[in-house]
């Protein structure tokens, strides 16, 4: 659709694509400026329970019109598949900056994104009737440019003249006390409450209130939560709590189990952070009047190579996050997905780091600076590398393969060096029909993709044919 009309916008790119709808970047010729298009997948156009949530999203955002969340300009319908015209946020995302910054926030940074994101959510909580967001995480929260500085800027995070607002209201949900029917089983792995999980009928605003923990906890850790099912289960283990500091117990109360034992709404939970980030800047303010600022540890993330792209409303278990770990002092960064399927190969990256030794499970140790191996069963598995400086644990969570697709190629990527993907059927033969290719935002049409990564990191490559599924893989890259 790239290049052709929807309505009266002509489209200039496709920069989203999730489960039901995609989103395109496009021109508003009557304003003279760009805009967000999003749109419902063709194959979900007669689908009346989807084009009526699809529907719904559209009219909540606006209903909204609140100084930070996205603005929604214009509705309509293009060839049986209904759409909306948004903003479009040129900054990007909060996803996108993390990954720009390549380190983890400070204390500092991280009480500012706490203040902005609060701020977010509180429009949305003080709305009438309130409306519970559902789906709030790094990627569904924009950055807009603003003509007037906006205030304090937030470290390297927050320019002075940029907002943070949130988008994507997908899953969204005005909030009735008197609900009885369950609610809709759609969520974001990890960063959804455990209630929301559960599709309880009554959820209310401190399912937001353990989403934007979650966010924090990652921006500070660089580690992506795991879903929990019961009590004992924690969302991030103690190294990625560990490395939040004086944040940690505001964090975990907001990652409570029990919806009851949460701050009891987003103003709560920003006051019980504030009180414990300043003694934090008071004693992080001492240090640096009198000692040389130290070495920044060394963090990965994946660089502009990662697909960007705009989530519309995923049914069942979104995609899972990535690995950012680091050994006890810091020095050696392991790279590398958290999850994946049955019988891909997954890679993992130590960078800046000698040869390792890496051990999966109770297997023997394996040395090198990068290990691969192909799971053949559903489950966790603990990986345990050996430095020099401590050992770093982390799990990687196999799941099933549900599609009959799969990218076929090497957990791991060498920089200026080719590489051939495939696309193959269940019974292991190439799929040479349609194949649409999608990596770091740009389309291919071919039965095979040559690739030549020139960049360092992560990247995410995405595969799809016409009536099948679309498959997505993580690769480490150098």
């Amino acid at each position: 659709m790239t290049g052709q009309m929807i309505g009266r916008y002509p489209t200039i790119a496709r920069i989203g694509m999730g489960g039901f709808a995609e989103v395109f970047l496009a021109e508003d010729p009557n304003l003279d400026s760009k805009v967000a298009i999003k749109i419902l997948s063709e194959a979900f156009s007669a689908e009346p329970e989807i084009v009526s949530r699809f529907i719904a999203e559209a009219r909540v955002m606006r209903s909204l019109a609140a100084p930070r969340l996205v603005s929604v300009y214009d509705s309509g319908e293009h060839e049986g598949r209904p759409y909306f015209v948004m903003e479009y946020c040129e900054r990007g995302t909060l996803e996108d900056r993390i990954i720009q910054l390549q380190r983890p926030l400070t204390v500092t940074e991280a009480n500012g994104l706490a203040h902005a994101l609060s701020a977010a959510v509180r429009e949305l909580h003080r709305a009438s009737p309130p409306v519970v967001h559902r789906d709030i995480k790094p990627g569904n929260l924009l950055i807009r440019h603003t003509p007037r500085t906006s205030g304090q800027a937030v470290g390297q995070l927050l320019a002075a003249d940029e907002q943070l607002i949130l988008g994507d209201f997908g899953l969204a949900k005005i909030v009735d006390p008197a609900a009885t029917k369950l609610s809709l089983i759609a969520y974001t792995r990890g960063y959804a409450a455990p209630e929301q999980t559960r599709g309880d009928p009554t959820i209310g605003p401190t399912a937001d209130v353990y989403s934007a923990s979650a966010v924090i906890a990652v921006a500070v850790s660089g580690i992506e939560p795991r879903p929990i099912a019961n009590e004992s289960d924690q969302a991030f283990d103690d190294n990625a709590l560990a490395a939040t500091g004086p944040l940690r117990r505001g964090i975990e109360q907001g990652l409570a189990f029990d919806p009851k034992k949460r701050p009891a709404d987003i103003e709560q939970w920003l006051s019980g952070l504030d009180q414990k980030t300043e003694t934090a800047a008071e004693t992080e303010s001492r240090e640096s009047s009198v000692q040389p600022q130290s070495t920044p540890k060394r963090w990965l993330a994946s660089l502009a190579v990662l697909l960007a792209v705009i989530s519309a409303a995923a049914f069942g278990l979104g995609v899972g996050g990535l690995a950012w770990l680091r050994a006890n002092s810091g020095s050696d960064t392991i790279l590398g997905p958290t999850q994946g399927l049955v019988g891909d190969e997954v890679a993992f990256l130590a960078v800046d780091g000698e040869e390792l030794e890496w051990t999966v499970s109770n297997q023997p140790p394996e040395a090198g600076r990068v290990f691969a191996f192909e799971p053949q069963t559903t489950g966790r598995v603990r990986m345990v590398v050996a430095t020099a400086e401590g050992d770093v644990e982390f799990d990687y969570d196999v799941e099933e393969r549900t599609s009959e697709l799969r990218i076929d190629g090497p957990g791991h990527l060498s920089l200026g060096e080719v590489v051939t993907l495939r696309l193959l059927d269940a019974e292991g033969n190439p799929v040479s029909d349609e194949v649409t290719w999608q990596v770091a935002g740009n389309e291919h049409q071919e039965a095979a993709l040559s690739l030549n990564p020139t960049e360092f990191g992560l990247l995410t490559v995405q595969a799809s044919v016409p009536d099948r599924d679309t498959i997505e893989r993580v690769f480490t890259v150098g």
